[in-house]
């Protein structure tokens, strides 16, 4: 058996499809050993992030049974015609390098929505049975984000493209529940499997315990900095709030600038504004925090979404603010204790919340043993290669 693997992002970059795919990836390899089978990775060189493109030699030499072909992508400002840019080239590199190759399934990983387009593709070319993760409704996000512009003209086109892309999928699996009516009303009851996001062993097996010296409240955000979380429209305000707290915001993203600006306009120096950093490093800034931080921007589609960060923040046993609605708000409710929820951008509630936040953590023992991302992935390995 012969699997082609299309995922835009895997590590070294610092990404939550890399840490997905790199978790899947490595399960592959353990099983193609026993198996007998081969797996063609198609993906770049890091790009996430400008200041983070190194080590990928690593990650390439230790997974035995996987070939890897990086597409060597330029970094350049991160704007939708750059991004469009960056995939053309990867799509070109995929199709020119895998050309004349036989393959017994496709499998695509895909919150861009020309990943699973270019699987699609592949998979009726070469005959194959076609796996497709969906991690984000591209669609979905692109007609709330863009309706005021004149990108919004594109939709139909795009339409054709998700369309064509889900007809041509064997079984797709829906990485957030709150997916599944969107697609059930465009598409009907295809095969949709729900493994969504988990913990990493990096995670599970690190203590987070943290005896406290100094009697400022840390409250840390780690994660992307752009239009999805619209962290720049409302950690200010709470950073001026509260001066006896000390903010860490770790992370990049189109809205880093806008936040560094408003940022330097308060006239105080009770935040660090800190740029992505290794997994093992960020550890140290999970110990130290005594609340973490979540937020996405109050775009209908988010509604839909169920954010990977929500899985390693719970798995620290911190108590968690998030400014969520829809799914993910569901979620918290249901699955995370010691979560307190405000609607984005309501600063009176989350101020409201802050002040009643009983700091002590609370370990989430059964939400780590249901989320380990290993066993999710073994399952998901199980439905791909039985397909």
């Amino acid at each position: 058996m012969k699997i082609l693997y299309l995922s835009f992002y895997f590590p070294p970059d610092l990404s939550a499809g890399s840490f997905r795919n790199q978790s899947i990836i490595e399960e592959l390899s353990i099983i193609a050993k026993k198996k007998n089978f081969e797996v063609d990775l198609y993906t770049n060189y890091p790009l996430r992030y400008d200041n983070y493109r190194n080590e990928e030699k690593f990650f390439d030499s230790k997974l035995e049974g996987i070939n890897i072909y990086r597409c060597n992508n330029f970094s350049i400002k991160k704007n939708l015609f750059n991004q469009c840019l960056l995939f053309l080239k990867y799509f070109i590199f995929v199709l020119s390098n895998s050309k004349n190759k036989k393959y017994d399934i496709v499998f695509a990983s895909s919150s861009r929505l020309f990943t699973g387009f270019l699987g699609a593709l592949i998979s009726k070319k070469v005959k194959a049975n076609f796996y497709l993760d969906i991690r984000d409704i591209f669609l979905d996000s692109y007609k709330d984000v863009y309706k005021n512009s004149p990108l919004i003209l594109f939709l139909p086109f795009l339409n054709i493209i998700e369309k064509y892309t889900i007809s041509c999928a064997n079984k797709i699996n829906l990485i957030s529940k709150g997916f599944k009516s969107y697609f059930l009303l465009k598409y009907g009851n295809k095969k949709y499997n729900f493994f969504t996001n988990g913990i990493d062993k990096i995670f599970i097996n690190y203590n987070f315990d943290n005896k406290k010296i100094n009697s400022k409240t840390n409250i840390l955000y780690a994660g992307n900095i752009g239009d999805g979380q619209g962290i720049e429209n409302i950690l200010p305000q709470l950073i001026i709030k509260y001066p006896n707290a000390h903010f860490n915001i770790i992370g990049d993203g189109s809205k880093l600038n806008s936040l560094r600006k408003k940022l330097i306009s308060l006239g105080t120096n009770n935040f660090s504004l800190i740029m992505p950093i290794k997994r093992s490093k960020l550890l140290h800034y999970y110990r130290e925090a005594d609340l973490l931080f979540l937020h996405l921007n109050d775009i209908k589609a988010f509604e839909k979404v169920l954010p990977s960060k929500i899985f390693e923040y719970a798995s620290t046993s911190k108590p968690i603010l998030a400014g969520v609605k829809g799914y993910a708000k569901k979620f918290l409710e249901e699955e995370v204790s010691n979560c307190y929820i405000f609607d984005p951008f309501d600063i009176a509630q989350a101020e409201k919340l802050l002040d009643a936040i009983n700091f002590k953590t609370i370990k989430r023992n059964a939400f780590i043993k249901k989320y380990d991302r290993k066993n999710i992935s073994k399952q998901m390995i199980n439905e791909i290669i039985n397909l």
